[in-house]
Parts: C-alpha cells; sequence; structure tokens
C-alpha cells in the first residue's frame, strides 16, 4: 500500500519542503532486520524510491519522516530506528516503541539536526516474523 497522503502535506511549519524522498513496498521476509537507506542523490535508491535531493541544492538538516507497516506475516512486533549522516558522521534521528503484535503501526516523526543530511536510514526489525513497510522523509 503505497502513501495516499505523504508527510510533506503535513509540514507547513517548515515552509516549502525541497526535498523529498520514498521507498515504497520493502519486504522483510521472516523476523529480523531490514535498512532502507533513502541518499540525497539517485545512485543508489533502492527498488521502489526515490532520492531527496536530486535538484543538487544544499544538503537539508530538519524535516519530518515517517514509516508505515503495511503487511505483516504474522503475530509480529515492529520496531524502527532512523539515523542521518552527512557522510561523515551519523545520528540517531528517532527510536520508536516496539509496537504491540499483529499492529500496523504508522509512526511519524521530526527531527533537526546540525548535519547536512547526506542520507538518512531507516532500520526496521520485526519479530516473529517478517513484514512489508513503506518510508518516506520530507526535508527543508
Amino acid at each position: 500500500m503505497a502513501f495516499v497522503r505523504s508527510v510533506k502535506d503535513a509540514s507547513q511549519g517548515y515552509g516549502s519542503v525541497s526535498n523529498y524522498g520514498k521507498v515504497e513496498g520493502t519486504v522483510q521476509a521472516g523476523a529480523g532486520t531490514n535498512t532502507v537507506v533513502i541518499p540525497a542523490t539517485g545512485a543508489t535508491t533502492p527498488a521502489g524510491g526515490v532520492a531527496f535531493n536530486t535538484n543538487g541544492g544544499p544538503a537539508p538538516s530538519r524535516g519530518r519522516g515517517r514509516l508505515k507497516v503495511t503487511a505483516l506475516g504474522g503475530a509480529s512486533t515492529s520496531q524502527l530506528t532512523v539515523t542521518g549522516t552527512d557522510g561523515v558522521t551519523t545520528l540517531t534521528l528517532f527510536v520508536s516503541p516496539v509496537s504491540a503484535a499483529s499492529a500496523f503501526p504508522e509512526w511519524t516523526f521530526e527531527f533537526n539536526t546540525d548535519l547536512g543530511l547526506t542520507s538518512i536510514s531507516f532500520i526496521v526489525t520485526f519479530a516473529v516474523s517478517g513484514g512489508t513497510f513503506d518510508c518516506e522523509v520530507a526535508m527543508t
């Protein structure tokens, strides 16, 4: 299930969103951890994804992100960690609580950092069984 309403639609407080990236339909087969990286440019963008700074503007430093679990293979829990890097330093931008079993969480978070971000990593862990998820980020 793709995003119907994007996180960028709720970002009026940041002014106009000039950087938007997403990866939809990532499948984690079985319990485990899956890392999806949304890069600034498209060279290493995962399948189903869009890089967030394809116009070559200044590297963004703040914004809003979202992860949505869209399918589960069973009574699994989900957990999310999000990191951002400028290519040298990596910071943790968000850590979610562990979801209830069989829940389809949709986590939205805001961040503000001193780094000019060159990539954002969504690290999703499923216990018990795998799942499918979408992630997006809108930044200025």
